[in-house]
């Protein structure tokens, strides 16, 4: 026979669980793709998501044309992508691709203006620690991701959002554009 224990007790241990796997997510490097990133610091994010659209950029011509269509519309790791593409090009003595070439010469030219305030690369592995850390709550207590505003019930979002010291709707909002991914049900049960 199981004891369902008061929802206290429950939400106590539930948050202890996630402080702990917040706190293996912080210190754990991750190999991805030979390079070591930590899901909360955001240069290893950015060095990850700058490596992926360097190789997007490389695979066919019509990428390399987006990505430079990114970079002149703002979005500096596109641009920081194609910067280290056009040193690893000079470097081993090779021309530059077409548009690759064009790109350089607008950047010498007088190059592009940065947007500025927070990127979403710097959080997106964060984001997604974060996500995972939902899930594995979720299913450990058996969850659900979300809740109804009036229930009393926590949510693994909830707990989540106590461990981490931010509020719960700006997990919700995290889980709302990235756990669909994690759990395409919505329901970790």
């Amino acid at each position: 026979m199981t004891t369902k224990l008061p929802a206290s007790l429950i939400e106590a241990e539930a948050i202890a669980f996630a402080r702990a796997e917040l706190e293996w997510a912080r210190n754990t490097p991750i190999d991805m793709g030979g390079l070591d990133v930590r899901f909360f610091e955001a240069d290893d994010a950015r060095r990850f998501v700058r490596q992926i659209v360097k190789q997007y950029a490389l695979n066919r011509p019509g990428n390399m044309m987006k990505i430079a269509d990114f970079a002149r519309a703002g979005w500096d790791i596109a641009d920081e992508a194609l910067r280290d593409l056009i040193l690893d090009f000079v470097q081993r003595g090779e021309p530059l691709p077409t548009y690759l070439a064009a790109y350089n010469m607008e950047v010498v030219r007088g190059g592009f203006r940065r947007r500025s305030g927070p990127k979403k690369a710097d959080r997106l592995f964060r984001d997604i620690a974060l996500m995972m850390v939902v899930e594995n709550v979720g299913r450990r207590f058996g969850l659900r991701p979300t809740r109804n505003r009036a229930s009393k019930r926590p949510s693994a979002c909830s707990i989540v959002a106590q461990a981490m010291g931010l509020s719960e709707e700006a997990i919700v909002a995290i889980w709302k554009r990235l756990g669909r991914y994690l759990m395409p049900s919505g329901n970790p049960l």
